[in-house]
């Protein structure tokens, strides 16, 4: 199984582990597409209402729970993309922090 293969099956069951998420790998590619359309409606802990999965990214990073999302996955609403080219750990912890600003949501 190659490194890549092994990080991403790693993030996929960890995101779907995470209630209000789901994520499906690509065929090919570095990176998955993560599905938080169950997140969408629901308020940060500051108020603000998470309208897209671009808002729901920008949240991510303003609270700085993770640094390696993309915002929209190719213009897919309702989707952000998490890249597979960068270490274990990092996914690691991205995927723990993801969770985490899932759970503080109201």
């Amino acid at each position: 199984m190659s490194v890549h293969r092994g990080r991403r099956d790693d993030v996929v069951r960890r995101i779907n582990d995470t209630p209000g998420l789901s994520c499906t790998p690509p065929s090919g590619g570095f990176y998955a597409f993560v599905n938080c359309a169950g997140v969408i409606g629901r308020r940060t802990p500051s108020g603000d209402e998470i309208r897209t999965g671009e808002d729901f990214a920008a949240h991510l990073l303003e609270s700085r729970r993770v640094a390696v999302i993309h915002g929209a996955a190719y213009g897919a609403p309702g989707y952000f993309r998490v890249s597979f080219a960068t270490s274990h750990d990092i996914l690691t912890a991205a995927c723990e922090g993801i969770a985490r600003a899932c759970a503080d949501l109201s």
